[in-house]
This record gives C-alpha cells, structure tokens and sequence, in this order.
C-alpha cells in the first residue's frame, strides 16, 4: 500500500494508522468532501483470507446503523480490486489513560460518564464490544460554534469493532476476544459471557486511569500471570491508598466484581454513584447540540467573566465545575479570579473548600 492509492477515485491514502487481525487502516482523504480526513480500513482479498473478510463485514453491518455521539460513525464501504474497505469518522486525539493524565478530576469524571454511555448505547442494541481498552476509547477536542461562550470541549469515542459481536452469537459458544489485561475472568476461563464482560474491562480501564498503571499481578511467567488473571482478584488497595475519589473507587469495585452478577449494571449506576459521592450533576443520559456531546447540563450554564462578586457561591462553583469537566480550563480560572472577592460568602455556606480546591486544580494545569 503507498501514501498514492486512491480507492474508487474517491478515497486517497495519506499514511498508516495501525495494523492489526481485521486489516490495515490508514488516514485517507476524502476528495468528494473537500479533503476532509477519514480512517480507511483495508483488506487485501484472496486465499486463506475468508474468515477475516467476514470480520471486515460483520463489523461495517454492526456500526453503520450506529448513531451515537461516542461512537465512531461509518461512512461508507465497498470493494476495489482485490481490496474490501470501509470507511469511518476519523478520531484524533489521545487515548482515555493519557487524556486523564495531569486533568483534575471534574474531567475525569465526564470522560469515565461518556465512555459508560458508549457501552449503554451498544449493550442497549445487544452488541458486545469485547476488546474495551484505553487505546479503543479515544479523547480530542471538539468545538460547537453554536454554543458561544463555552469554547472547546474534551470529547470521548469509541472505535474498532473489530471483536464485536452480537447477543445472537452466544453467550455459551463466543471464543475468547480482548486483549489481556483488560479481559474478563469468565471469558479468560472460557466460561459463558454476555455483555457484562465489556463492563469488567472498563473497570479495569478506569482502574488504570486512577492510577496510571494497571493492577498489579505477582507472577512469575505468563502461565502464573493468565491464571491470576483468570481468578479475577483486583487489588483495590493501591486505589484506597492513593485517595483515589470515593466514587471512582465505589465505581471501580462494583465493575470488577469477579462474579458478573454483582457488577454495576452500566451508566445509570455509573453516573448515579458519581453524583451521590462527587455531588456531581451528571443527567441520565448524554446531551446532544448538533450531534455534538455537552457535558452534564452545560446548556444551563451561562458564562460571564465580568460578574465580579455577583454570582452566588453555589452558581459559582458549579459553573467552575462544568467549565473544568469540559476542558476549558481558563474560563474556569477567569471566573474563579472574577469571583475572588466574595470568599466571606464561601465560607458562609460551607463552600470555601470545595471552590479553593477547584482553584488548586485550575492553577495546577495553567502551570
């Protein structure tokens, strides 16, 4: 393949983005659409390939019906030569471990609420992803200029389905998919999964977000290493020593509960244990302007760095609080500096605390 083919004279390859079991997929050009940048996934077509062609189309009939602002969407699909492609909506950004790094935790918590919404929106249409991990859940920027004020804001998708199946395949005769060790103690013990399977990964994701580094296992060589994995036991005091947030670590636990009966259900339980500890506000459901995700009831928030002292504390720390989720992290410190005078005020309702620590974040991140 050379940065020169064009596929169906529409689709021009500009360079590889990764490789893998299911094809090559590579950053191609849209010359139908001004250029615009898509990722291309490529088969090469011929003996001893057949399965994998199967996968390639399994996985274009299970997304393009797909319509979710967390998910990667599919374009288009066809056939060149002796190649079967399709193609997707191009994702920049960081994966979801390194996007969390050095990011306070209000935009922690919106990027663990969107990955969960992804998975409720997919597990709602009986498709198990099966391969969740941090490179698979990838964050950028976005902008909407139709919500002026708010500037851009971190977005989650997920992408590569490339392991996914439906309901309809199993659970009792689906083979083992994931990659290790993000995969789930039944699937690794060659049990019966479902769904649930996906939920153990994210947890064990989340885990790693909190900590940057993934759970410890003493083992000694790969054999000692899978049955560990394999029973399922996640040290969760590294997380507790780390004063990891108390609904992070309620959230962690109830995904990684060797049992899949007694794992959190999904984003509701997610999102309601967030707001229960964190006194977070996240809705139920995400929140959509344009196809463009808005974290937790951000419509209502109505930004003005000019207030001076006008705002009431409770206002003040909650716009903080979406402005800091969403990324934006100088008009967060704008109007926490606008605000500076009415500490007394803070320190009346019991919020001096809460807002001072937003502020520690806010100044942490501007260096």
């Amino acid at each position: 393949m050379t940065a020169a083919a064009i596929y169906q004279g529409r689709y021009r390859v500009i360079r590889p983005l990764g490789r893998g079991a299911g094809g090559e997929t590579f950053l191609a050009a849209d010359l139908k659409n001004d250029e615009h940048p898509v990722a291309l996934k490529v088969l090469q077509q011929g003996v001893g390939t057949e399965l994998s062609l199967q996968a390639l189309r399994r996985e274009y009939e299970l997304l393009s019906p797909l319509q979710h602002p967390h998910l990667a969407r599919v374009l288009d699909y066809g056939e060149a030569g002796d190649y079967l492609f399709y193609v997707t909506e191009y994702v920049e950004g960081d994966d979801l471990v390194v996007a969390a790094r050095n990011r306070d935790w209000n935009a922690v918590f919106a990027l663990m609420v969107q990955s969960a919404w992804a998975l409720d929106y997919l597990h709602g249409k009986k498709i198990w992803h099966r391969d969740i991990k941090p490179a698979n859940l990838l964050v950028g920027m976005v902008h909407d200029q139709r919500a002026p004020g708010r500037g851009d804001r971190l977005q989650l998708k997920l992408i590569d389905f490339g392991a996914a199946i439906t309901a309809g395949s199993g659970p009792g005769n689906v083979a083992r998919a994931g990659t290790l060790p993000y995969m789930a103690p039944e699937v690794l013990s060659g049990a019966p999964y479902d769904h649930r399977a996906d939920l153990y990964s994210l947890g064990i994701v989340f885990y790693e977000l909190s900590l940057g580094r993934l759970p410890f296992v003493k083992a000694k060589g790969f054999q000692q290493y899978l049955r560990q994995l394999t029973e399922g036991s996640v040290d969760l005091t590294p997380l507790q020593n780390a004063q990891t947030p108390a609904g992070v670590l309620k959230i962690i636990t109830g995904l990684v509960a060797k049992n899949p009966t007694e794992r959190l259900s999904g984003a509701q339980e997610i999102i309601t244990l967030l707001n229960q500890s964190e006194g977070e506000d996240f809705s139920r459901q995400p929140e959509l302007l344009g196809g463009t995700f808005l974290v937790a009831r951000q419509e209502e928030v109505t930004v003005d760095t000019q207030a001076g002292s006008d705002l009431e504390p409770t206002e003040l720390l909650a716009q903080v609080k979406q402005l800091s989720r969403s990324g934006n992290k100088q008009a967060a410190w704008n109007l926490v500096s606008a605000n500076l005078e009415a500490g007394s005020r803070w320190e009346q309702l019991g919020l001096r605390e809460d807002i001072l620590t937003q502020s520690v974040h806010l100044l942490a991140e501007q260096g």
